[in-house]
């Protein structure tokens, strides 16, 4: 995952956790937030987890490395659904499970939340599409 895809700007993170529109697939919990945008879309992507449940920051970086590799497997269809849209994604993805999940079901777990996501796009276009008519 490239630096531009990532959500590492403070004013921003602060911004998605106090808007507070959410999702929840188990072991992820999703804050997202979408904005128009002219150019090219983008999804920027912040992964993180509780330092309560995974003491070790060997843990932490595992459970991210493998967040990131099924994010970035399963991300073109969130992306080009961003693209036909119009709009930019800031997605920050919350591990809420307290031991280490296989692989094959967080790959599946994160197919579903892309799914889920960009059936949300598809409903903000809808909503910004009704406040032009109106």
């Amino acid at each position: 995952m490239q630096k531009h895809e990532r959500l590492h700007s403070i004013k921003e993170i602060d911004c998605l956790f106090q808007d507070n529109v959410s999702i929840f697939v188990y072991p992820f919990k999703i804050l997202y937030n979408f904005s128009p945008t002219s150019t090219n879309a983008e999804a920027n992507v912040l992964f993180t987890m509780s330092h309560k449940k995974f003491k070790l920051a060997v843990q932490r970086n595992a459970i991210k490395r493998q967040l990131r590799e099924c994010y970035r497997t399963q991300k073109c269809d969130l992306i080009n659904q961003l693209n036909n849209k119009k709009l930019n994604a800031k997605i920050a993805f919350i591990y809420v499970a307290d031991t280490l999940i296989p692989h094959q079901e967080i790959n599946s777990k994160m197919a579903i939340t892309i799914k889920r996501l960009c059936k949300l796009v598809e409903q903000e276009q809808e909503k910004k599409n009704k406040n032009v008519v109106i």
